[in-house]
């Protein structure tokens, strides 16, 4: 059994549905954003532009899904590294519009 392989370690159910979320929140495709992340990039083409692209607002349905599946990770990870005897720092989620440049691949 088990997900895909990403670096060799498995991208289970939860992974995909960051992926999925993520692309729903940016407007990427979900199988480019996995294909950036296993090195099997997938023919891109040019994003929209920023005013054809409008950003959900603070309250949207997807941004309350996408904080809803970081809060389910954070409680698996903190009882995860509780159970071997360390400390889980919880990760900061920032929701933007529009694009960045950051070494990500943009």
């Amino acid at each position: 059994g088990g997900g895909m392989r990403i670096g060799g370690k498995g991208l289970g159910l939860g992974g995909i549905v960051i992926i999925v979320a993520i692309g729903l929140l940016t407007g990427q495709d979900p199988m480019q954003i996995l294909g950036q992340l296993t090195g099997q990039g997938t023919e891109q083409s040019a994003p929209p532009s920023a005013q054809t692209r409008q950003a959900p607002p603070a309250n949207d349905q997807q941004a309350e899904f996408v904080r809803s599946i970081l809060g389910d990770t954070e409680d698996t990870w903190r009882a995860v590294f509780a159970q071997n005897g360390r400390e889980y720092k919880d990760p900061t989620l920032v929701l933007f519009s529009g694009q960045v440049n950051s070494a990500c691949g943009r």
